[in-house]
């Protein structure tokens, strides 16, 4: 009976989630109901948390076709709603016309650019800081002419990354095959309302680059099955090493291409790999060649990106709190992007370690260790809008925790500054809402820690067959 009822459980989450997801795509008021936003999401995401804690490891039967047939089903309900919480998309649309068009997108900025057409115009009129040269990178660039070549208006790219983000799924299922876990795991993602919501319904191209990211943590992976380094890498092994590093290398290139992001993951990833030389090379090769059609004006990208770092700021506690001690953003900055790199070291050295013990497996200590980088970088970084949590959202399948699923549903709350905009068009961030965010993952690992530490001296104290329980004497 207790078998029964877990096999039943997937279908009762999937039958919730997607009256859950359906109530959410028929709102057209949301950037003003964001308390309803928290609330469907928080239940997607206890769902989730219900799915993987207490469904077991064994009983739960879910095929790869099961899971993607409900993804794409969830993620089409919002695939041709217009984008309510984020204007992103239409800098997306006016780049990729300005590449269809022959104009290399980097030239001059939409405040100093002609519209071509009506829906041109009507694109240009909603992008966001026009004033700016675009600072998406030129894979990017080519994902946005895809999507605006596909069809006007928003749907065509939406099109595009839903596609990219189903392929996704995909290669996060072939690779919890490859290290043996249950595919049933791959909806912690799949299933996952930040996905859903920030590429089938805002359009994020965050999505590209954690598939280009997890494809290069697959070859990373297969290029170490059967590796003997003891016997040293000749004929074919050595043709296999060079082929899927430099592969991986250019996977990773694409990733940084499409977002400047998991340049983060680039130690780790160097650490994890035989021939870690292989793989730098494949990365700056890819890096050349995708780059070098778009100079010399790819230095306006830099500049933007410059500005970027220097002066945006959302929803970070850590970075408001510590600007306000110091009294000084450039100093903040400073502070948690050196502590970033430090914390960052110090994962990839433990890595390493780890995977120099004999007969230590790469993968798990990889995922592990890709997940705590994520994790470093969300709460240190000065920015941290909702859909850069896409990449621990995608690595909850191999190392889910409560911290991590309380923090993919946290960042929703972020999104508190559209009531106030939307109504009165003033953007007002609340110190509340960020420490609320940056302080749930903190206190979801703090619970879980506690009670597994007390349940350890639970056990360790309790009788046993072996010494039967003796009155004190």
């Amino acid at each position: 009976m207790r078998i029964g009822c877990r096999a039943a459980l997937p279908r009762v989450v999937g039958l919730l989630l997607f009256a859950d997801y359906l109530f959410l795509a028929l709102r057209r008021d949301v950037p003003v109901s964001i308390p309803i936003l928290v609330g469907v999401t928080a239940m997607a995401v206890i769902l989730l948390a219900v799915l993987f804690y207490g469904g077991g490891k064994e009983e739960i039967q879910l095929s790869p076709g099961a899971i993607l047939g409900f993804a794409l089903a969830c993620r089409l309900l919002f695939v041709l709603q217009a984008p309510q919480l984020s204007d992103d998309i239409y800098r997306y649309l006016w780049d990729g016309l300005q590449t269809l068009h022959g104009n290399n997108p980097y030239s001059r900025t939409p405040a100093a650019s002609v519209a071509f057409d009506g829906w041109s115009a009507t694109i240009l009129n909603k992008v966001n800081h026009p004033l700016f040269h675009t600072i998406y990178p030129p894979a990017a660039q080519v994902i946005f002419a895809a999507g605006a070549a596909l069809a006007k208006g928003y749907g065509g790219l939406k099109v595009v990354l839903v596609t990219l983000d189903m392929a996704t799924c995909m290669v996060i299922i072939a690779l919890l095959r490859t290290m043996n876990l249950p595919v049933w795991r791959a909806v912690l993602y799949a299933w996952h309302p930040l996905p859903i919501i920030e590429i089938a319904w805002s359009g994020h191209i965050d999505v590209a680059a954690v598939l280009f990211l997890f494809a290069a943590v697959a070859l990373v992976i297969r290029s170490g099955e059967g590796a003997d380094l003891k016997k040293g890498l000749r004929g074919t092994a050595r043709v296999k090493t060079i082929v899927l590093h430099s592969g991986a290398g250019a996977a990773v290139a694409l990733s940084i291409l499409v977002k400047v992001i998991p340049l983060i993951y680039l130690p780790v990833l160097l650490c994890a790999a035989i021939a870690p030389l292989y793989l730098a090379g494949g990365c700056v090769s890819a890096l050349a060649l995708f780059s070098i059609p778009f100079l010399p004006d790819l230095s306006h990208m830099l500049a933007s990106l410059g500005i970027y770092l220097q002066n945006w700021e959302f929803a970070n506690a850590a970075f408001r709190t510590l600007r306000t001690l110091l009294d000084s953003g450039s100093q903040t900055r400073m502070v948690l992007a050196s502590l970033s790199v430090a914390l960052i070291l110090v994962i990839t050295i433990l890595f390493r370690r780890r995977t120099r013990q004999q007969g230590s497996p790469v993968a798990p200590g990889l995922m592990d260790s890709l997940y705590l980088v994520t994790f470093v970088y969300l709460l240190l970084a000065p920015t941290l809008h909702p859909w850069y949590a896409l990449y621990l959202a995608a690595l909850l399948p191999f190392s889910a925790g409560p911290a991590g699923l309380v923090l993919s549903w946290a960042v929703f709350l972020a999104y508190h500054v559209t009531i106030r905009y939307s109504i009165l068009g003033e953007w007002a961030e609340n110190d509340l809402i960020a420490a609320v965010i940056w302080l749930s993952p903190v206190l979801a690992w703090s619970i879980t820690f506690f009670v597994r530490r007390f349940s350890r001296l639970a056990t360790s104290s309790s009788p046993t067959p072996d010494h039967p329980h003796r009155r004190q004497e």
